[in-house]
């Protein structure tokens, strides 16, 4: 029995052509997409915030705040002064801080909104990067304006400034000033009342003094002496 062979000239082998050449395409674009992933985000992570340490021990200043018009830069400082404050984060003159915060921040127009970058920068005391914090965030709006600032609304510098106060006690609660402040206010708290074997709760006082010897007589007087 002889082998069937098809052409490309007639309907069928043709239409046959047509089917092979496409899942030889789809085949190598998947060969290709495995072999070549699409880039994720390079974003530096800090690190967790440490359990039973409050940040308020290293004291914080932002110093910058830089490619943001004024006024949103205004409301962004003043959004991250309270949501600092509620995440129990001290906040100092610079010259005075333990560390400085530097903010970067970028808006670019996109085809349904505004893309805003967002940079924090962490400096110790001897103006050393301890630490870069990076984000990003969209705002939807339609038709994309014209000025990518001009959609920053209120809700926008809220999520701002609580992202980054968020991260930011976060590292500090891992910082040589903030464990040692737990550590002193350990030291200093009140000791607490232990329950006994029985369930009863045992407090620790001063035993009381006994009562003085009052004397009652004429052969009493050489007792009372000795007290």
């Amino acid at each position: 029995m002889g082998r069937s062979v098809f052409f490309p000239g007639s309907s069928t082998g043709l239409a046959r052509y047509l089917f092979v050449l496409i899942m030889a395409l789809c085949l190598a674009g998947c060969i290709e997409a495995a072999d070549s992933p699409p880039p994720q985000a390079d974003l530096q992570q800090g690190p967790a915030r440490r359990e039973g340490v409050s940040p308020r021990g290293a004291s914080v200043a932002l110093a910058s705040l830089s490619g943001v018009p004024e006024p949103v830069a205004d409301r962004i400082k003043g959004a991250f002064a309270q949501e600092a404050a509620e995440r129990d984060i001290t906040l100092a003159d610079p010259k005075n801080a333990n560390y400085l915060v530097r903010g970067y921040l970028n808006a670019a127009p996109a085809e349904t909104g505004t893309s805003i970058t967002v940079v924090f920068d962490i400096f110790d005391a001897a103006k050393k990067r301890a630490l870069r914090l990076e984000d990003a965030l969209f705002i939807k709006a339609v038709p994309a304006a014209d000025d990518p600032w001009s959609v920053m609304d209120f809700a926008s510098v809220g999520d701002v400034a609580a992202k980054t106060a968020e991260d930011l006690a976060a590292f500090l609660t891992n910082t040589p000033e903030a464990l040692a402040g737990a550590k002193n206010r350990t030291a200093a708290a009140p000791k607490q009342a232990s329950p006994g074997s029985d369930g009863r709760t045992i407090v620790r006082g001063t035993p009381a003094k006994p009562p003085a010897f009052e004397a009652k007589g004429p052969s009493d007087l050489s007792i009372a002496a000795l007290r």
